[in-house]
């Protein structure tokens, strides 16, 4: 047990922040990884927005639904995708859009669920640097 409390009292504080930032930036860098690998590819003639919350309302919709019939009618050969929560269907939003903000749609766009939920593993990295951290005072 002493040999153990000795090597944590001869670890260097900037080593053992170093390690603990190496490996929050590899777990970030997997994450992102991981996140690029499950969107669908997009081919030429697509534009996507990330908008995980398009159906709330506020004046980030708007502004999103009135760039989106610009892009419809200044290039009308585009594919219009939307990243979005789960469980927001295209008609939702293209109703929410035309009720809420008198933006009516062109042509039909398509929604693609969104990659947050794999984001949310970056807090516990970010904790175990913390206490890998805490743990040099030990």
């Amino acid at each position: 047990m002493e040999l153990g409390v000795a090597l944590l009292h001869s670890v260097d504080p900037l080593t053992a922040v170093l390690v603990a930032l190496a490996a929050i930036l590899f777990s970030i860098a997997l994450i992102i990884y991981r996140v690029v690998r499950s969107l669908p590819k997009l081919e030429k003639g697509t534009v996507a927005f990330f908008h995980p919350h398009a159906d709330g309302g506020g004046g980030g919709e708007r502004v999103l639904w009135c760039a989106v019939d610009a892009l419809q009618h200044a290039e009308p050969h585009l594919r219009i995708l939307i990243y979005v929560r789960h469980g927001v269907t295209a008609e939702q939003l293209v109703q929410d859009a035309s009720s809420r903000f008198n933006v009516k749609l062109r042509r039909p766009i398509e929604v693609g669920a969104s990659p947050v939920q794999m984001v949310r593993f970056v807090g516990p990295c970010l904790w175990a640097a913390r206490d890998t951290w805490a743990a040099r005072d030990i």
